[in-house]
């Protein structure tokens, strides 16, 4: 992943500014993520205190529209024994243009699969829930975000026979592309 990571912002460090985003009638931002997930606990057992978080946040609109559509992806994991895979739905409204700072706010749907390995025994199960997220944009060079995420999501699944919530609070840093 971090190879990778490196090799995304090479490539938008070198893109030439070439006046096609601004002639453009879309908007909107490609961002990665790499941050924390603090989980919520499933009713009787305790997995972790945290777990390491990676994604891909994208949200866009045309121009004149007042809010933005966003799709985003995460993948956390504690171990290889316990990790979740999000895909969120949903709308973000970024508050003014990121040349400066700019605070956004989000929310939506979250379909969720979830995975354990525990004490020898395996299961996973997928749900449906919700998310909201907040933060703050900062565009460099004219094209770079970088940005601070707040996030939270909700969804339920039964997992070696207990049901509960595996969402949690995320926060972590962004790095991405506006066009």
């Amino acid at each position: 992943m971090h190879k990778y990571s490196i090799v995304i912002v090479v490539i938008f460090l070198c893109l030439p500014n070439l006046g096609i985003c601004e002639s453009s009638p879309w908007t909107g931002n490609i961002n990665l993520f790499h941050g924390i997930k603090y989980p919520n606990k499933i009713n009787d057992w305790d997995y972790s205190d945290y777990a390491l978080e990676y994604g891909i946040f994208t949200d866009f609109r045309k121009r004149d529209w007042f809010i933005n559509l966003a799709v985003d992806y995460l993948k956390s994991y504690y171990n290889d024994d316990i990790g979740t895979q999000e895909l969120n739905i949903g709308f973000r409204k970024v508050f003014g243009e990121p040349i400066d700072w700019a605070p956004y706010i989000g929310g939506g749907i979250t379909f969720l699969d979830a995975h354990v390995n525990y004490k020898g025994y395996s299961d996973d199960d997928t749900g449906t829930g919700v998310w909201v997220d907040t933060g703050w944009y900062w565009n460099a060079f004219q094209h770079l975000n970088f940005a601070w995420e707040f996030r939270f999501s909700s969804t339920e699944v039964t997992l070696l026979g207990s049901k509960g919530d595996v969402g949690g609070w995320k926060t972590g840093i962004i790095l991405g592309y506006h066009f």
